[in-house]
């Protein structure tokens, strides 16, 4: 027994005659009804539009996050000799944290 070591190609699809398709002119009374007929503002002034609602959007976001735009405590009024009390409980889990390192090293 011989084995071929050749293996069949599928078949080539049938080629189709090319063609040309005639277009019939536009009629003049379509073309300008699918014209616009609202009016275009200058893209300068879309521009500016855009940008004047995008910073209302990022004003009123922050304003009800409230967020003060990156004002310090100082420049708010607050007092600074004392940390807030997020800042005092964090410290104090970090503290925890190195007292329960230092004892497991003891051990």
């Amino acid at each position: 027994m011989s084995r071929s070591t050749a293996t069949a190609l599928p078949p080539l699809p049938p080629v189709r005659a090319e063609y040309e398709v005639a277009l019939q002119p536009l009629d003049p009374a379509l073309v300008a009804a699918a014209a616009p007929t609202r009016w275009q503002a200058p893209p300068w002034l879309r521009k500016a539009l855009v940008l004047a609602v995008l910073v209302a959007v990022w004003e009123i976001a922050a304003r009800v996050v409230g967020d003060d735009g990156g004002q310090s405590r100082a420049d708010a009024g607050l007092r600074i000799d004392r940390p807030l009390p997020a800042a005092r409980a964090d410290q104090r889990l970090c503290e925890e944290g190195v007292r329960r390192r230092l004892e497991l090293r003891r051990r």
